[in-house]
């Protein structure tokens, strides 16, 4: 995956390239409606991070490419705060101007990782952008995925692995990781503000390395990591439902399932996914418990809710399903059909 140095997004080899004039015109516009004082030029893409360029394919050249970007967007899109040293899009900034203040500071903003556990942008593009050479290419990237089930080794065998955040439970390749986890700190920081709930960054899990050189190698390991960072992800950023809620909301969940599947045309209709017998009874009380039963809870969802694609195995719900198969280009998926 890419960084855009606009929005400090990531895309993937292909679109990047789309996406940075769409980018840059949603910027100017959002900028025309501020006043005048507080309009902001367009960033320059930084050197070695201009897709017209050419995109990186190298593991080496993208984290250096994602460096570069990332550092132009934390520099010149971000808004600053003068009191904390804190960064925010425009947005946010405008609530953190309201409640941060010289009496009550906020705190300056910490890694959550420890001293050195994620490498300095800056420090990256310094060292490598003079040195890469960006190659242009068509591949298709690893695509971030919803990572809340734990994994097992079932599956498609070419279908690559990435590796969980343990913030937000989605998976990256193992150079994007290391950049996107600040991103997600920042991003948690600014919900958590928004909301007035403050709840802080999840801590480091003892199974998070310090570098990207130290992630798991082989799939056994990849998995294990995976498991591990997606418990936490269950145990420390979710927020968990009380018992009586679940009880509530299971009979609203199946009547809106029955009501969206009977717009669809007989032939595609579903029924309800069966309740499954941990449901009958009292509900788990110990998080042991819990963690188990919610683990039997998605992979019941995984199985009856969810719709598996025939090119990569992964599932989707039907309507993402119908998006992805037009661009899935999975190991099932034939080139040409047979005459």
């Amino acid at each position: 995956m890419l960084v855009c140095y606009v929005c400090g997004r990531e895309y993937g080899t292909l679109s990047l390239p789309i996406h940075i004039p769409q980018c840059i015109k949603k910027w100017e516009e959002a900028e025309s409606q501020k006043p005048p004082k507080e309009r902001r030029k367009l960033p320059r893409p930084p050197v070695g991070s201009d897709p017209n360029d050419g995109v990186p394919i190298k593991a080496g050249n993208v984290e250096a490419f994602n460096a570069a970007a990332f550092a132009s967007y934390e520099e010149n899109t971000l808004e600053h705060c003068g009191i904390c040293g804190r960064s925010f899009n425009y947005d946010a900034f405008k609530k953190h101007q309201n409640l941060c203040t010289p009496d009550k500071p906020f705190k300056p903003r910490g890694t959550a990782l420890g001293k050195g556990a994620i490498q300095d942008p800056v420090k990256i593009a310094a060292s490598a952008v003079a040195q890469i050479s960006l190659e242009a290419t068509a591949a298709a990237p690893i695509r971030p995925k919803p990572a809340a089930r734990p994994q097992t080794a079932s599956g498609p065998a070419s279908r690559p692995l990435a590796y969980t955040c343990y913030v937000c439970g989605c998976q990256f390749g193992s150079s994007s990781l290391f950049i996107h986890i600040p991103q997600c700190q920042k991003k948690w920081e600014a919900t958590e503000e928004s909301k007035g709930t403050f709840r802080p960054v999840p801590t480091m899990p003892p199974e998070m390395p310090a570098t990207a050189e130290e992630l798991p190698k082989g799939t056994d390991a990849i998995i294990a990591f995976n498991n591990a960072m997606s418990s936490h992800w269950n145990q420390v950023s979710l927020v968990a439902c009380t018992g009586s809620s679940l009880r509530i909301h299971i009979p609203q969940c199946k009547a809106k399932w029955e009501a969206q599947e009977a717009q669809k045309p007989p032939g595609q209709q579903r029924p309800a996914p069966p309740i499954p017998p941990e449901l009958v009874g009292e509900l788990p009380k110990t998080a042991q418990a819990v963690e188990a039963f919610n683990t039997i809870m998605f992979q019941e969802y995984n199985t009856h809710s969810l719709d598996p694609c025939p090119n990569c195995g992964r599932t989707f719900r039907p309507e993402a399903l119908a998006k992805h198969v037009g661009h899935c280009s999975g190991p099932a998926r034939r080139r040409s059909q047979p005459s």
